[in-house]
């Protein structure tokens, strides 16, 4: 079957690039020709997409290109042409490629998997000014929240307009967990579920460091809730003064993580990688746990999942897709969104010993690899295109 996958390729990586990685890599080891687009605003897929499409980092240049990005219709109108695709799969593309790289497919069957907010949400976070979730479709009401501004309301009305139509002419929308299925049917999005496909941990050996060594991978922006682990963790090293804590990852808190750092006398005890490779997950070797501390619903939760297939307990906002994930008690251990003195005390439980065992139980290790197995995850796809090609040859 000769698949297209469209995707926008941020310039900050995470669980959508891995995502995509993954299934690349899957689809092409059972004999199917791929064809990646990508945007040129990141690594353009460590430079190996097939075709690459403008996308501005610039404020003003996204500002215009996220409503309708004519060189990702370009793109994807070229690459339907020269490569005939069966079946176009389409990830992350509201940032950069916008609904245009949609909407440019035509008639080529095509399935979108919508794996956060940004379908339904101008800001992404799908959170109120207050820090609750948004029950609202996007309309005049982002506005009355306070959530965008006038300027701003001008360009979201025509951004998701356009997005509604290319909706509708796809055959298919999946996502990533339960919770994203319910959010987006509240806004008017029907999609059907499709867990997230990971890689088996071939290589991966886990060697936990004699004195506790905490790990949180993904973006660094606001609504992971890094900053308020860095005061958990600088609380709970006054007992333990030999406790680590690695940050893997970029975005745009990383300056103020760095300065809450250095003002809590953490120097030398936090460490900043810089970025999540693909192979991100070497990072944990040495956990005690993994901290999953969003303060937003997180849609799926890709790194506890990464974690606990390879037997690394997570601590994680008892939020959101995380539910479908973590089994609490046993793969890891929840605390109230937001709550940073709960928090500090699930840290410091670890810490000394009572909670989470150095094992996790086989049968649940087991049971989130098979629910995440990238070749049953493709199996099912194919299924999912055989259905919709079909549908578009009637």
């Amino acid at each position: 079957m000769r698949i297209l996958l469209v995707a926008d390729w941020a310039p900050v990586e995470g669980g959508t690039e891995r995502i995509v990685s993954t299934l690349r890599t899957t689809f092409e080891a059972g004999g199917d020709e791929i064809r990646l687009i990508t945007s040129s605003a990141g690594s353009r897929a460590g430079g190996t997409a097939d075709y690459v499409a403008y996308g501005s980092r610039t404020r003003v240049g996204r500002g215009l290109t996220q409503v309708a990005n004519p060189a990702a219709a370009w793109a994807v109108r070229r690459a339907v042409t020269a490569f005939q695709p069966d079946v176009a799969h389409v990830h992350m593309f509201m940032s950069f490629l916008s609904p245009a790289a949609v909407s440019a497919l035509g008639r080529t069957p095509s399935v979108v998997t919508l794996h956060d907010y940004r379908a339904v949400c101008p800001l992404g976070s799908n959170l109120l000014r207050d820090g609750s979730a948004c029950a609202h479709a996007p309309g005049a009401v982002c506005r009355r929240a306070g959530c965008i501004s006038r300027v701003r309301r001008t360009r979201e009305v025509p951004r998701f307009a356009l997005l509604d139509a290319a909706l509708r002419g796809v055959g298919r929308v999946l996502t990533d967990s339960e919770w994203m299925r319910r959010s987006l049917a509240a806004k008017g999005i029907g999609a059907e579920v499709l867990p997230p496909p990971v890689a088996a941990p071939e290589t991966f050996r886990r060697r936990r460091a004699a004195d506790p060594v905490f790990v949180y991978g993904g973006r660094l922006d606001a609504e992971k809730g890094v900053a308020g682990l860095v005061r958990a963790f600088a609380e709970i090293r006054r007992g333990h003064p030999s406790a680590r804590l690695r940050l893997c990852g970029d975005g745009s808190e990383r300056g103020r993580v760095e300065r809450l750092a250095a003002r809590a006398g953490l120097n030398g005890a936090v460490e900043l990688v810089s970025g999540m490779p693909a192979d991100w997950w070497g990072a944990l070797e040495d956990a005690w746990a993994v901290v999953v501390p969003s303060v937003w619903h997180e849609p799926c939760g890709l790194v506890a999942v990464e974690a606990i297939v390879r037997g690394v307990p997570v601590i994680a906002s008892d939020a959101g897709g995380l539910r479908e994930t973590v089994a609490d008690g046993v793969t890891g251990m929840f605390y109230p969104r937001g709550d940073e003195t709960a928090l500090m005390r699930c840290l410091a439980a670890v810490a000394e010993r009572r909670a989470l065992s150095e094992r996790l139980p086989q049968t649940h290790v087991a049971g989130l690899a098979h629910h995440h197995d990238p070749r049953d995850h493709v199996r099912r796809l194919r299924t999912i295109f055989d259905e919709v090609t079909s549908a578009t040859a009637a």
